[in-house]
């Protein structure tokens, strides 16, 4: 599968090291954590964005 391939590349620590350098954050998690993460971020930063009349 390829969520499972991808998994597993964000976890070779070169691959970490180069996305860290990048200037993400790595934080390892299937598409549930991600779904609840955007879930979150959503309701988080939509009421600013919303607030502050941005668009795109």
């Amino acid at each position: 599968m390829l969520a499972k391939a991808a998994i597993e590349v964000l976890q070779e620590p070169a691959t970490i090291d180069s996305l860290v350098q990048k200037g993400f954050v790595v934080t390892p998690g299937d598409a549930a954590r991600l779904a609840s993460v955007a879930t979150q971020d959503y309701a988080r930063w939509g009421k600013v964005i919303k607030a502050a009349n941005v668009s795109i």
